[in-house]
């Protein structure tokens, strides 16, 4: 092999890199090494695809629809600018944050390489999942708390300071879980690399069990009992299939039953409930093309302001938060916390259904058997949290472009031009 030909045998994974890279940053705040991984896969690619000559392979094939509509809903954001009479920073951030749709859009629809392996996606997630709990040891290993629950909240409050909030984190888990149940069920990589993935994952699953989201841990709930399912039909033990059923949910019933967070008032009377009313009658008036980014965000503050439950029940707890901003009141917490609710407002039924087709499409055309379900757990982890956050806050809008990526174009995939 000669120097050029090395090169462009590195210049192939350079993307795959940066890739790798992305994902280790995605649980912390953005952040300059985000940027960093950005640029690599970025620039990596661009190498990758006029060295390697990739273009001379492309030709249209019905998986690029996939990437298609991801394109389609982040230009919904700009069309629907140009009549909305009011832009406030809300248009900027967005602009911004659901740029990987854009990007990843485009580079699926030219085509990616096949150096990404799921087990590489596995192992760098569940090493930045040790990361986080070696972080949380180190910070907590000075706190002396009286008992249980208060060590636990500590432990929360210092998650919170040092890494992320809990539906950032709990996402990134479970996601790091579907992963790593396809490399212990599906995949042919070494028996100790298995055993190392399966280890840490025992301590992911603790770790989520440990945090404050009920979200995550409903979703790890589904994914175990799935994931138990898959593995005792593999092993064909379905004969020992009810008594394993039996003894998790009397584990998942001691849980609940211990565990404070599905006891207090916000279990039985969510804010958000009264969050999602104020919602849905801005949707009803605006069903087909919604009221645009800027416009659909003042007018549901405007709303939620002048509604007594709304104040009682969610206001008042960011009233730190409000403040002044070109003489008009702005909450950047304050939004709808449902991911469907919220692109119903700014971009009406047209909105949530390329949102829908963004989910489904991926899963529906992915031509691999076993892998379509590994998918389709990944966008349901992702669509527990999206019905309790908004995309850009605690739930990244990345993740989708994202996925559909990483599952579509790597080595397991059955070589195909694109």
């Amino acid at each position: 092999m000669n120097t050029m030909e090395k090169i462009k045998q590195l210049c192939a994974y350079i993307p795959t890199v940066g890739l790798l890279m992305l994902l280790c940053a995605l649980p912390f705040p953005y952040s300059g090494f985000q940027r960093f991984s950005l640029y690599v896969a970025g620039v990596g690619y661009i190498l990758d695809y006029v060295l390697n000559s990739r273009w001379k392979a492309w030709h249209w094939s019905k998986e690029k629809w996939a990437f298609l509509v991801l394109v389609a809903f982040y230009l919904c954001i700009p069309i629907r600018q140009l009549w909305d009479p009011t832009c406030n920073w809300l248009f900027y951030q967005k602009i911004e944050t659901y740029m990987p749709f854009l990007v990843i859009g485009i580079l699926g629809f030219l085509g990616f390489n096949h150096t990404l392996k799921l087990e590489y996606v596995a192992s760098a997630m569940t090493l930045t999942c040790l990361y986080m709990a070696g972080v949380l040891a180190y910070h907590m290993a000075g706190v002396s708390v009286a008992d249980f629950h208060s060590w636990r909240f500590e432990l929360n409050e210092m998650r919170i300071r040092c890494l992320n909030s809990h539906m950032v984190v709990n996402v990134y888990c479970n996601m790091t879980l579907v992963f790593a149940a396809w490399t212990l069920l599906e995949s042919s990589c070494s028996r100790w690399l298995k055993g190392i993935i399966g280890i840490l994952s025992i301590g992911i699953i603790l770790g989520i069990l440990m945090s404050e989201g009920r979200t995550g841990q409903l979703t790890l709930i589904a994914l175990l009992v799935a994931f138990v399912i898959v593995w005792f039909y593999k092993q064909a033990w379905l004969k020992w299939l009810v008594l394993a059923m039996t003894v998790l949910a009397l584990c998942q019933g001691v849980y609940w039953y211990y565990n404070p967070r599905y006891h207090d008032s916000s279990a039985h009377d969510n804010p958000r409930l009264y969050i999602w009313r104020i919602g849905q009658t801005m949707i009803k008036e605006k069903p087909i093309v919604g009221w645009g980014v800027s416009s659909a965000r003042e007018e549901f503050i405007r709303r939620g302001m002048e509604n007594e439950n709304f104040r009682v029940h969610y206001l008042n707890e960011y009233e730190g938060y409000s403040m002044l901003h070109h003489g008009k009141v702005e909450y950047r917490i304050i939004h709808p916390h449902n991911v469907f609710i919220e692109t119903a407002m700014e971009f009406g039924i047209i909105g949530v259904v390329l949102l829908l087709l963004c989910l489904v499409l991926p899963i529906g055309l992915l031509p691999i058997g076993s892998m379509r379900w590994y998918l389709a757990a990944c966008v349901f982890v992702f669509g527990m949290q999206a019905m309790f956050e908004s995309l850009g806050s605690c739930l990244l809008p990345m993740w989708i472009p994202l996925l559909a990526l990483i599952w579509r174009f790597n080595s397991r995939t059955a070589p195909q031009t694109t």
